[in-house]
């Protein structure tokens, strides 16, 4: 049995909000690995929920745009619940329970993980992260059980990827 996954002890929400570009994940099916332009904008919903708007380009369906909610579940801001509630068909991005693993502390690079080790996103606030500083970051995922061998590194417009 696995041991419950780690999770930041406190994400400070205010600043975890605004643009944030997918560094790597772990597919969610084999349809998206060629997804590009793979960002997610978080801001503050007027109930103290937060706005997801999800979007990426894909070679056949062209650029989409999802709009999710994540609700904190407790005051440590690094448990959150998502749903794309008005989207019925598979998305690249993580919906469920998912944490917060670690966030660094000036809120430029996060690590988000859901609980079965299924879902893993390395989210930074530009489209190029060092790929040394991106390893460091997967070490992490795998130290909490997390198979880091087959991630997609989409590519952003504009960039060759990581470094």
């Amino acid at each position: 049995m696995q041991a419950e996954l780690w999770r930041a002890p406190y994400v400070d929400l205010d600043l975890y909000m605004g643009r944030w570009y997918e560094i790597c994940r772990k597919p969610q099916s084999a349809d998206d690995k060629g997804l590009r332009d793979v960002l997610v904008d978080h801001s503050r919903g007027a109930d103290g929920s937060i706005d997801v708007l999800s979007s990426f380009d894909h070679p056949v369906l062209g650029n989409r745009t999802f709009h999710g909610v994540a609700t904190p579940q407790d005051s440590s801001g690094s448990l959150l619940d998502i749903s794309y509630p008005e989207t019925l068909h598979w998305l690249p991005f993580l919906s469920g329970r998912v944490f917060v693993v670690k966030v660094d502390v000036d809120y430029r690079t996060a690590l988000i993980g859901e609980p079965r080790r299924q879902g893993l996103v390395l989210l930074h606030r530009s489209p190029v992260m060092e790929r040394s500083e991106a390893h460091k970051w997967l070490r992490i995922a795998e130290c909490q059980g997390f198979d880091t061998e087959n991630l997609v590194w989409p590519i952003h417009s504009g960039c060759e990827g990581p470094l």
